[in-house]
């Protein structure tokens, strides 16, 4: 696999993200698949004009460790308040809700991507395109809120 581009220290104007993006482009750069946990909630989320499926999500959580261990460490947290420790992973997601799980689920596969780049310029890239990403979803969902559209999915 031939090198990628070296990325350019940030921030940048456009002029420089375009000539990047283009040299990027220019070369065959693989990007990891998204963990097969992940794609499969995404899946899911995308599904709108069907009601969400926590069944469903609940098994997809349940059939993954890491996932499962982070879904209950999330509902056992001192913000949530439980009386009691929530051990059972499908009784997790139902009080935690699709969306919260769907997002903490997204959430962790794309902090497992950042994993698998070796280089720090590909790590900082990765970063770079996180934080955008993330922004530009929260500034979609205020966006959608203000203009009386939102759907309270995920941002």
């Amino acid at each position: 696999m031939p090198d990628a581009p070296r990325s350019p220290s940030f921030p940048v104007d456009s002029d420089q993200a375009s000539i990047w993006i283009d040299d990027v482009l220019e070369t065959n750069v693989e990007l990891p698949p998204l963990p097969r946990t992940a794609a499969e909630v995404s899946h899911l989320v995308a599904k709108e004009d069907e009601a969400p499926d926590t069944q469903r999500l609940a098994s997809l959580v349940n059939n993954d460790p890491v996932i499962a261990a982070t879904v209950l460490q999330r509902i056992n947290s001192a913000y949530f308040g439980m009386r009691r420790r929530i051990t059972n992973v499908r009784k997790a997601v139902m009080l935690l809700g699709f969306l919260d799980v769907a997002n903490v689920v997204l959430t962790a596969g794309f902090l497992q991507l950042e994993e698998i780049f070796s280089d720090a310029d590909q790590v900082r890239v990765f970063r770079h395109i996180m934080r955008d990403s993330i922004g530009t979803g929260q500034f979609a969902r205020e966006l959608a809120d203000g203009l009386g559209l939102s759907s309270g999915g995920p941002a």
